[in-house]
């Protein structure tokens, strides 16, 4: 443990004197800095080294921290180095490789799932920095850029991966391990993790809500597509809403009575998740794309809404709508694009009910009008009527009165019975072989 507590002591320093010995040689070669793209490809793989083998110096000697009296203390010399390594380890995350991100985030994991290590409040000071990165690296790199040299450091990428095969296998594992991260931050910083949240949905909408740059658009009709700068920043800011939401302890939220330090916390970040919350519903974008992307905004606000519900109605309403969204103009068959938001509003619509049922009881007479007008306009697909239905009967589960519930079903299910009624249907029903016929499973 000694010899441990050592070297994570003067690694430090020794990386210090290594950038300096970089920047004297950058200033010899005449680059303008240390950290041009000339050098940071340069000293990708030293750069990638260090950052691996400095995580797996704090991943696998997590004892070493649980068990030490002065750390746990929250002061000392020993704390004092555990702070400064781990510094070290987050402002490397600053880099501009995703590389770099990847090879620690075991390393985090491992930290706020300790109850001790979280305790000591040895990795607070770093969160920020941590969340600011890993948010940065999952937006998802136009790959046609790197190879057109568009991108401002194409070649630091292309010494980062092989391919675009390889990067997207590693921005998926990113993605799927960041899951875990998110919520943990989100479980053990909520103030840091709704300010960082906040502050990164407020820069978006500001740059990108009405779609700007405009770039990479559908020559058919000058939408955005999937490739789209905004719509690609927009699905980068997703994942950690939906996952630091989902994280958040319940004293954050609630109106529960608890200690000095909640309550505090709390007075901070309720304000700011109003924010996040009235930011999404009042966007009203055009583009099919930006529709798509503030559908899966929507859905993350369930976690939120169990505690606030107050934009629930007018969030809810809004993917109602979009279940029979258009293309714009309109066509006799719509598009795969609003074919895909369709089916993914129908999706949120059946995660926001699942979670929030009872909340949405005190609409019913709206959800009954909406959804009747929905199933009457002929534009809804099968699968679309499916999620709706659905949606309506988990809905229905929450309403306690019987005669109310039944009410209910009966008004919106109107048309299903209808149709269940009609001679063709119960043609179809009365025998295995016609029913087989009527799926088309058998002539």
């Amino acid at each position: 443990q000694d010899q441990w507590f050592r070297i994570i002591s003067s690694l430090p320093s020794a990386l210090f004197q290594a950038s300096n010995a970089a920047a004297k040689r950058a200033a010899e070669r005449g680059l303008p800095s240390p950290h041009c793209l000339e050098m940071l490809v340069e000293q990708l793989e030293f750069h990638k080294s260090v950052s691996k083998m400095g995580s797996m110096l704090i991943s696998a000697h997590l004892a070493h921290i649980t068990t030490d009296k002065d750390i746990a203390s929250g002061c000392g010399p020993k704390f004092e180095a555990v702070s400064t390594y781990l510094r070290l380890l987050s402002e490397m995350m600053s880099h501009q490789s995703g590389v770099i991100c990847g090879d620690q985030m075991n390393t985090w994991i491992g930290l706020l799932r300790d109850p001790a290590i979280v305790r000591t409040n040895v990795v607070t000071p770093h969160i920020a920095n941590v969340l600011v990165a890993y948010m940065t690296h999952i937006v998802r790199i136009r790959w046609e850029d790197v190879w057109d040299q568009n991108h401002s450091y194409a070649s630091l990428i292309e010494a980062s991966w092989d391919d675009e095969e390889e990067y997207e296998e590693w921005l998926g594992n990113l993605r799927s391990k960041a899951t875990q991260l998110f919520r943990s931050i989100g479980a053990t910083e909520p103030e840091i993790s709704v300010t960082v949240v906040h502050s990164k949905l407020r820069n978006l909408m500001a740059a990108h809500s009405n779609g700007e740059p405009r770039d990479h658009l559908n020559t058919e009709n000058n939408e955005l597509t999937v490739k789209s700068t905004a719509c690609c920043e927009f699905e980068g800011i997703t994942q950690p809403l939906d996952n630091i939401l989902h994280g958040l302890p319940s004293w954050a939220m609630d109106n529960g009575s608890y200690d000095e330090k909640r309550n505090k916390v709390r007075a901070t970040i309720r304000p700011l998740l109003a924010e996040i919350a009235s930011m999404i519903v009042n966007w009203n974008p055009n583009d099919v794309w930006l529709k798509f992307r503030r559908t899966t905004l929507l859905e993350a606000l369930k976690h939120y809404w169990k505690y606030e519900a107050t934009t629930l109605p007018s969030g809810v309403d809004s993917l109602l709508v979009y279940l029979n969204a258009t293309d714009n103009p309109p066509k006799e068959t719509p598009s795969m694009d609003v074919v895909g938001l369709r089916k993914k509003v129908g999706v949120s619509l059946v995660a926001v009910s699942k979670i929030v049922p009872d909340l949405l009881v005190p609409w019913l007479s709206q959800l009954s009008d909406r959804a009747k007008a929905l199933l009457t306009s002929g534009g809804l697909s099968p699968i679309n009527e499916m999620h709706l239905y659905e949606f309506l009967s988990c809905v229905a589960t929450a309403v306690d009165n019987p005669l109310d519930r039944s009410n209910f079903i009966a008004d919106v299910l109107s048309n299903a019975i209808r149709s269940i009624e009609t001679a063709e249907v119960q043609n179809a029903i009365a025998s295995v072989d016609g029913l087989l016929s009527f799926m088309g499973i058998s002539q």
